[in-house]
């Protein structure tokens, strides 16, 4: 939102937001830092449209999955799609946080290399 802000104020006319995946939904417990569903967007909003109003853009457009997948060398199957499904490959621990598998490494726990 500052960058849209900053861009309007030096006399930018349109923005016009793409992104190259579906919006995530669901938690990801694999390395990228969401651990809520609720610290989503694609969550706290309930259409494309209240989203492109929040981020004060003049178009916003997300990859579909199907797109985002049919891009890809592998077969679907080949690639986690957990954050945009909410199926999971490996079942994640009842109490998520960002370090509920990194916990598991570096002495303190199971495995002691990284």
């Amino acid at each position: 939102m500052i960058r849209v802000r900053n861009l309007r104020k030096v006399g930018v006319q349109e923005i016009h937001l793409r992104i190259s995946c579906p919006p995530p939904r669901f938690p990801c417990f694999y390395g990228i830092d969401f651990h809520r569903s609720s610290e989503l967007i694609a969550n706290r909003y309930e259409s494309l449209d209240k989203i492109r109003q929040y981020l004060g853009v003049d178009t916003l457009g997300y990859l579909s999955l199907e797109g985002m997948l049919g891009c890809l060398k592998y077969p679907k199957n080949h690639y986690c799609t957990a954050c945009w499904v909410g199926k999971y490959p490996i079942k994640a621990e009842k109490k998520h946080s960002k370090f509920s598998l990194e916990g598991r490494c570096c002495g303190q726990g199971e495995i002691t290399k990284c």
